[in-house]
């Protein structure tokens, strides 16, 4: 019966991590030409996609195709956030950290006598705070490994780990010593689950990021020569803010299940230490 659990585990794994991202991508890029009314530059492509959709064997041939792009988006995703960290994380929003800390220390005075002074101001503050923290989600994407509050706990585990051989501080190999911890000792935990949400999170995120310049390329405001007759009535600014929407949404929470992955193979593991050290 676990063999068969752990069978339908990969599976729905596969579905959902590889499958469903991949059928994503397929329709981002075909919906555009399958809308009525699309000019004739388009016609040959719609048809072929009618074509497929109808044929006896679609769902098979859309679900193989679905597959195949879903490996190449997860890579192509762990590729784009590495680049995006080396860039933003590691990059800019350090140069920017730095005006900003230099332009507070001058501003700190007269802040302080606004806000001190003027007590119905300071919502104000508070609606600053706001903006700052949203435009950190925006332009952070690289995540913390684990809540701030568990550093106490990640020492505690890499002292036991490290009591014959020197352990390494990483995230990866604290994760998969865990996760073969759950596997021999079958212990229950959700650090798989949020591995396989955390992972299909990065995918969408990437297929709605570079789905902005797509849909740009092809409005009529932008490409006049590639004009779908349907999209003319929608301005670019519209498509664009909806596809950030869909970007932000799943670039937060991508980060918030690998913080919340690594978190959780780190808390089972502290509880499986303290519960050996009370038998012992």
């Amino acid at each position: 019966m676990d063999k068969f659990l752990d069978k339908l585990d990969n599976f729905l794994f596969d579905i959902i991590g590889l499958i469903f991202p991949g059928f994503i991508l397929l329709s981002v890029l075909i919906i555009p030409f399958l809308i009525p009314g699309s000019v004739e530059s388009s016609n040959n492509i719609s048809s072929y996609i009618s074509t497929v959709v109808n044929h006896k064997f679609s769902l098979s041939i859309i679900i193989i195709i679905s597959y195949i792009l879903g490996h190449v988006i997860k890579i192509a995703a762990i590729i784009f956030y590495e680049i995006m960290t080396l860039i933003f994380d590691n990059g800019i929003n350090r140069l920017v950290i730095y005006i900003v800390n230099c332009l507070n220390s001058k501003a700190n005075a007269l802040e302080q006598e606004i806000f001190g002074k003027v007590h119905n101001l300071y919502y104000l503050k508070q609606i600053e705070d706001f903006l700052i923290k949203q435009i950190k989600r925006v332009f952070t994407f690289k995540s913390e490994n684990y809540m701030k509050a568990n550093e106490l706990i990640k020492e505690q585990c890499l002292k036991f780990l490290s009591k014959t051989d020197l352990f390494p501080d990483e995230w990866y190999s604290i994760y998969k010593y865990s996760i073969i911890l759950h596997h021999q000792e079958k212990i229950k935990s959700l650090t798989e689950n949020y591995l396989s949400k955390y992972n299909l999170y990065r995918s969408l995120s990437l297929i709605f990021a570079l789905s902005i310049p797509y849909y740009l390329y092809l409005n009529p405001i932008v490409i006049p020569d590639i004009k779908i007759e349907n999209l003319s009535n929608i301005s670019s600014l519209t498509i664009c803010i909806i596809l950030f929407g869909f970007w932000f949404a799943f670039h937060t929470k991508y980060k918030r299940y690998w913080l919340l992955c690594g978190n959780e193979a780190l808390m089972s593991l502290y509880v499986y230490i303290k519960s050996n050290e009370i038998e012992e």
